[in-house]
């Protein structure tokens, strides 16, 4: 455990860890398409199930992304266009 610490504190990982990370990762990509996909095949509710799911998600990342640009981003852009302290944001 500390070890890990210490890998990500320093972001230095061994060749063989991420190799071993990379393999699973692709292995439970594949597999989670095929079995997500067997079951949309089989059942229309899973299938309208998976399409709102992932609608909503879209849906609530644009908000944050969106929410992001326009208020934390900008806002921090004209504070410093105008040179006003950060101390007073509403």
């Amino acid at each position: 455990v500390e070890v890990s610490k210490k890998h990500v504190e320093e972001n230095d990982f061994e060749l063989r860890d991420c190799l071993v990370y990379l393999m699973l990762h692709a292995i439970s990509g594949i597999a989670s398409i095929a079995c997500l996909g067997y079951l949309c095949l089989i059942n229309v509710w899973v299938h309208a199930f998976m399409i709102l799911l992932v609608a909503l998600i879209c849906v609530y990342r644009g908000a944050v992304r969106y929410t992001y640009y326009a208020v934390h981003m900008y806002s921090r852009k004209i504070r410093q266009d105008l040179s006003l302290p950060y101390d007073n944001m509403v």
